[in-house]
């Protein structure tokens, strides 16, 4: 998705950032317990991301990653 939606951006339009927002609901029952995931990436690393030229965790590296509006760091060697 991330491929088309930078396909889609015309190389005229100048802007440094994506801002991707992705609400994760923790419990189907409570109407609270959700997460927000924003995710400020620039606009040079997700072009070289989708052109398979860095990692995904370069991609992360050169982005903020926020939870809940905290920012935070995101090892994904330490995900797994």
């Amino acid at each position: 998705m991330l491929k088309d939606l930078s396909d889609r951006v015309s190389s005229d339009v100048e802007f440094q950032l994506f801002d991707f927002s992705v609400l994760n609901k923790l419990s189907p029952l409570a109407k609270e317990t959700s997460e927000a995931v924003e995710f400020i990436c620039p606009r040079k690393a997700l072009k070289q991301f989708v052109n398979a030229e860095i990692t995904n965790q370069q991609l992360l590296d050169q982005s903020i990653v926020l939870v809940n509006g905290v920012r935070i760091a995101l090892n994904l060697q330490l995900v797994e």
